[in-house]
C-alpha cells in the first residue's frame, strides 16, 4: 500500500465520522416563546437554551455606575424575531443552544 492509498483511507474514515458542530436555523416564533425551523424539523420553546449573550440581546442588560453620579443604563439590542437566522448547536437528541443571531 502506498502513502497515497493510506491518505485516501484516512480521508474517507474522517469524513464518515465527523458531523458539523454548528447549524443555521430560522426563527418561526419570536422571543420569549421562541420556536425554530431547522431543515424540516420544528424546534419548540421547551427544547431551546440560550447563551447569556442571546439572553442579554433579547431582554436587555442593566448597567450601574457607582460613585457621586450614580446612574443606570438599560441596554437592549435586537431581540429574536420571526425570520431571523440564528447559529445553533445541538446539545442532545432533545435540545439545542442558540449561540447568536446571524446578520449580514
Amino acid at each position: 500500500m502506498s502513502t497515497i492509498d493510506l491518505i485516501e483511507i484516512i480521508r474517507k474514515e474522517g469524513c464518515r465520522n465527523v458531523n458539523p458542530s454548528f447549524f443555521i436555523a430560522e426563527i418561526t416564533k419570536s422571543y420569549p416563546n421562541t420556536e425554530l425551523k431547522f431543515n424540516t424539523m420544528d424546534i419548540y420553546t421547551e427544547q431551546i437554551y440560550y447563551t447569556m449573550w442571546v439572553k442579554f440581546m433579547c431582554e436587555g442588560v442593566n448597567t450601574e455606575v457607582a460613585g457621586e453620579r450614580l446612574h443606570f443604563h438599560h441596554v437592549k439590542l435586537s431581540p429574536l424575531v420571526v425570520g431571523d437566522k440564528v447559529l445553533i448547536k445541538v446539545l442532545d437528541d432533545k435540545s439545542i443552544l442558540i449561540i447568536d443571531k446571524v446578520v449580514r
